[in-house]
């Protein structure tokens, strides 16, 4: 086979090159070339021989992963779904069962945004650097060596999108009724819809171009904002099932159902539990609405999969290198940051703040305008308050008794109030964002005239303000609700205050004082890596978690007496002194100061 002819511009897939500002357009083979299958077919047929050894490795490694897998699912998994076969289900008519529907939507909307801000930068149809390095400069049709990849990823999300569905349908059934088939076909059903429209929709986001891919690069982590209000209303719900939350997730739960396939494909299962819920009335039409789209959707994403232009192959696959790299060698923030510049995201600031005359408004005013600038954060860090806030009033509702309830009433209010301070503490660290940007490079934090232990106190003011305004507005909003009569005072109240707000707001020093010190933790010492055998296995991986996670860890010991409700000022004030010196100890070591 000789000359191979070459297309003057108007073949291939030169249209998707050029779709965006700044890209030359490609020299393929016109679609019609009559080379263009026996050269791709040659090629496939060779690049399979040279691999077979490279294959039987990958297949020894994927039959290892799934041994371990099912060992870990007959220990873990397979206990729980006997007891929740055999056992006669306890939750039927449980008001807190209602939030199934509105669950299963948000979760499967988290999965739509989460697969296609994965194929933002990673894509569905991953070629490895070798095939982008050798493979794609030849002139060979790409969907031959693309396809193959993206259906094999649609088909195995279907399925194990099915099997997860129905194992929590299952379990579910313990908590809100039904038949096990009911619950098992109704949650296979769900995961398999979801599974199927979340890796479509990967594959569409993938092989976008033009304005969609433009629209994509826009929309950044402000997609993730999309499920996060039903997310929040979920939590309020579950915890306080016939309170505001519940009233609330009852109006909207019908609306986000009928919103789009996300709402659609969790019908199946919601109406396989015994107390229904709202808006799932016509699952059989929403069931086969989910399937219709996810097929055509499937079906159209393997259509436009050889339009991904060579570049962003080549580029994807030296990021997922560079990403494996990082998290290899235990670099998380490197990892991040990799990804987040893949995924065209660049920090812009919707307001600007004036520069301040005084010295001493210098570092907040520099704070603010790193969280302004990632305003995502900001938000996230104001819903992970509201979260908080929900947790913490759901186990003030639940006081600690004494006597012989006193077991049964601490483990109800510590269940809600310590999950209540993990989210403060998430909602911490979307804050302390100025304080990481620094440790990412202490030659600059160097160059300021401030002491490092002073940098860090500084570094407190903003993400202080924001959590206690913001708890501050959400404590006026709950005694304006109570006053109308629109939510229950419930006890727990303290000083006057909306039960949850003060012991979120004698929480916020102590928490912001432990994202620092996980802000300013450092590369991982080697020791941390080396650990002992013990009967339970290499210590390593535990020392490792332990170190990444000291930080909120010691600072949830010491508000313990805030999570019980007992002697909560004293105790704060403690929490707060230790986390700070503990902050600004870690930036003196991590700045040489």
């Amino acid at each position: 086979m000789t000359d191979v002819p070459r297309a003057d511009g108007d073949g291939g897939d030169r249209s998707a090159d050029s779709d965006r500002p700044g890209d030359e357009p490609e020299e393929l083979p016109a679609a019609d070339d009559p080379y263009w299958d026996e050269i791709a077919g040659q090629v496939t047929s060779l690049l399979h021989e040279l691999r077979a050894g490279h294959r039987r490795e990958r297949l020894r490694g994927a039959a290892y992963a799934g041994y371990v897998a099912v060992l870990l699912a007959m220990v873990y998994v397979a206990p729980y779904l006997g007891v929740a076969v055999t056992s006669p289900a306890r939750g039927t008519g449980s008001a807190g069962a209602a939030a199934v529907p509105l669950a299963a939507a948000t979760v499967v909307l988290l999965l739509l945004v989460a697969a296609v801000r994965d194929a933002a930068w990673r894509g569905p149809a991953l070629l490895d650097l070798a095939a982008a390095s050798w493979l794609l400069p030849a002139p060979i049709a790409r969907g031959r060596l693309l396809r193959p990849r993206l259906r094999l990823v649609m088909v195995s999300g279907a399925a194990l999108g099915g099997l997860a569905g129905a194992v929590v349908g299952v379990l579910l059934r313990l908590l809100t009724g039904g038949s096990v088939a009911g619950c098992a076909v109704g949650g296979a059903a769900t995961g398999l819809f979801a599974g199927l429209l979340a890796t479509a929709a990967a594959g569409l986001a993938e092989g976008a171009s033009g304005w969609a891919q433009r629209w994509l690069d826009a929309a950044g982590a402000w997609l993730w904002l999309v499920p996060a209000v039903p997310a929040v209303v979920v939590t309020a719900w579950a915890v306080d099932p016939a309170g505001a939350g519940g009233s609330l997730g009852r109006a909207i739960a019908p609306l986000v159902l009928w919103s789009g396939p996300w709402g659609w494909a969790a019908q199946p299962l919601a109406a396989a539990v015994a107390t229904g819920g709202p808006g799932v009335a016509g699952w059989p039409v929403a069931s086969v609405a989910a399937l219709v789209i996810g097929v055509v959707a499937a079906w159209w994403a393997d259509r436009r999969i050889d339009r991904v232009p060579a570049r962003t192959l080549r580029a994807r696959a030296v990021t997922v290198s560079a990403v494996s790299a990082s998290v290899w060698t235990l670099q998380p923030r490197r990892a991040r940051a990799l990804i987040r510049g893949a995924q065209g995201w660049a920090p812009r600031a919707c307001w600007r703040l004036p520069v301040p005359r005084q010295r001493w408004l210098i570092l907040p005013w520099r704070d603010a305008t790193a969280l302004l600038r990632a305003s995502s954060r900001l938000l996230w860090g104001l819903l992970w308050l509201v979260a908080a806030v929900v947790l913490v009033r759901a186990g003030a509702a639940h006081p600690v008794g004494t006597g012989p309830q006193l077991g049964t009433t601490l483990a109800q209010h510590l269940a809600l109030s310590v999950p209540g301070l993990v989210a403060l503490y998430v909602a911490a660290a979307q804050l302390v964002e100025p304080a990481r940007l620094d440790a990412d490079d202490p030659r600059a934090a160097r160059g300021l005239p401030l002491e490092p232990s002073t940098l860090a106190r500084w570094h407190l003011v903003v993400p202080g303000a924001v959590l206690l305004g913001g708890l501050a507005v959400i404590g006026l909003g709950l005694a304006a609700a109570g006053s109308a009569g629109l939510i229950a005072a419930g006890p727990g109240a303290v000083a006057g205050l909306p039960a949850g707000i003060t012991e979120c707001a004698l929480a916020v020093p102590a928490l912001l004082g432990a994202a620092l010190v996980s802000a300013y933790r450092g590369d991982v010492p080697v020791g941390v890596l080396v650990g002992a055998s013990t009967p339970m296995g290499d210590s390593g991986p535990s020392q490792l978690l332990l170190w990444y996670l000291r930080g909120p860890l010691v600072a949830l010991g010491l508000l313990a007496p805030v999570a019980v409700g007992r002697g909560i000022w004293l105790d704060a004030i403690v929490a707060a002194s230790a986390m700070v010196s503990w902050s600004g100890s870690r930036a003196r070591a991590l700045f040489g100061g």
